[in-house]
């Protein structure tokens, strides 16, 4: 038997197959894009409620716009891309407050990720977190109240 008689080369795949599965990773691409767009926009929902109900406690944000403007500074998109892939709130709203207050690099976040703390121990730190937010804000609050405007 020769060998070159039982190779053969493949058949080209018809036009329509190819357009079939441009069509597919395309489509594959948009509802991945979708779902991305929909986890950010819940992220950050949640973050907002989050603000809105542990640290002004459920009342309007006298200084609202300083509040996102400071969380923009200091959270990275990296650091909200790391944290988004956290299937429990608890621990997504823990670690992105934990950058924010602590400054963890997105390299000290994905280290801490890795070697999470018991859900009591997340809980007590997320709560500290909260409340050293909720006082620097009343510093700053406070610091604003003082200083009439000209």
């Amino acid at each position: 038997m020769n060998p070159e008689t039982h190779y053969q080369t493949p058949a080209p795949l018809p036009m329509m197959l190819l357009s079939d599965i441009k069509t597919l990773i395309e489509e594959g691409r948009r509802q991945a894009a979708t779902a991305v767009n929909m986890g950010l926009t819940l992220l950050y929902w949640r973050v907002g409620q989050r603000i809105h109900a542990e640290i002004l406690q459920n009342e309007l944000a006298a200084y609202g716009v300083q509040i996102v403007s400071a969380l923009s500074r200091q959270l990275s998109w990296s650091h909200f891309l790391e944290v988004i892939y956290q299937k429990d709130p608890l621990k997504r709203d823990f670690y992105a407050e934990m950058c924010r207050i602590k400054r963890w690099s997105v390299r000290d976040l994905r280290e801490r990720m890795t070697v999470l703390p018991a859900p009591e121990v997340l809980h007590r730190k997320l709560h500290e977190a909260i409340e050293t937010a909720r006082a620097r804000i009343e510093a700053n609050s406070n610091q604003h109240s003082s200083h009439p405007h000209a």
